[in-house]
């Protein structure tokens, strides 16, 4: 159901935040932090049989790097959904959340 989605939402963020901010952050240097969360502004994802929102990505960089940093973060999240989260970004999410709980 949509319980399930929803963690599977947050999981995947996660993993996604974590993966943006070892390429802008530790391998490039342009970031200092990156956020990235699900919203569902117009819709609460326990409403309805599906979930349907937006994944927001914010970080804070030089200005004329914003563009190339942006491009930089698309292809990541393009790689992630063709192939899939690695066994490492997976133990790291869950690591992350039971420390969190």
């Amino acid at each position: 159901g949509c319980q399930v989605d929803l963690q599977w939402c947050l999981l995947c963020t996660r993993i996604f935040e974590t993966r943006l901010l070892e390429l802008l952050r530790f391998k490039y240097g342009e970031v200092y932090s990156v956020q990235v969360s699900p919203s569902f502004g117009a819709e609460a994802p326990h409403r309805k049989d599906y979930m349907r929102g937006e994944i927001c990505i914010h970080f804070s960089c030089a200005p004329d790097a914003a563009p190339h940093l942006c491009s930089m973060a698309l292809e990541e999240l393009r790689i992630l959904q063709e192939e899939g989260p690695r066994e490492s970004d997976i133990q790291n999410a869950i690591e992350l959340e039971k420390r969190q709980h």
